[in-house]
């Protein structure tokens, strides 16, 4: 039975910093934060394994309004995720800006090649230092199966 798990992972990210980037050492938190700003982000990229994703650099700048990419690969998941042409997010373009979801799509990888162990590692660049206390999430939704075997006992 196939399905999807999701695993939330947290980061405090340093005060004054203007780029993080952590591999898989995360802890898991268990609140639901309903927030979400882009602290001036001008690049995000996601390398799993020896692949990384987007390939190019994404030259974000909200001050100028110039968040297309962000915001393209956030609509762009909803039909990837559910397996449709039907797009429907929720934030549209102005509303993105000040609720920003970043979204790496992994799924269209060469699976050819699938290593017994993944290595994540996220790289964050800000055009100015992060705020104090700024936390970044970052939900990974990776496919399972599970195989159900019915043992019969005779009595």
């Amino acid at each position: 039975m196939p399905y999807r798990q999701w695993d939330v992972q947290v980061k405090t990210l340093a005060a004054g910093a203007i780029s993080d980037a952590w591999a898989k050492n995360w802890i898991n938190l268990k609140k639901d934060p309903t927030y979400f700003d882009h602290i001036n982000i001008t690049n995000i990229k996601l390398s799993l394994n020896a692949e990384s994703f987007p390939t190019e650099r994404m030259r974000l700048n909200f001050d100028n309004n110039d968040y297309n990419e962000a915001h393209f690969r956030y609509t762009e998941f909803q039909s990837s995720y559910l397996n449709c042409s039907e797009k429907r997010p929720i934030l549209d373009y102005d509303v993105f800006k000040e609720r920003t979801l970043f979204v790496i799509d992994c799924s269209r990888r060469d699976e050819n090649e699938r290593p017994s162990t993944v290595d994540v590692r996220l790289e964050i660049e800000a055009a100015q230092g992060f705020p104090e206390n700024t936390i970044a999430y970052c939900i990974i939704i990776h496919d399972c199966i599970m195989e159900y075997t019915f043992h019969s006992i005779i009595l």
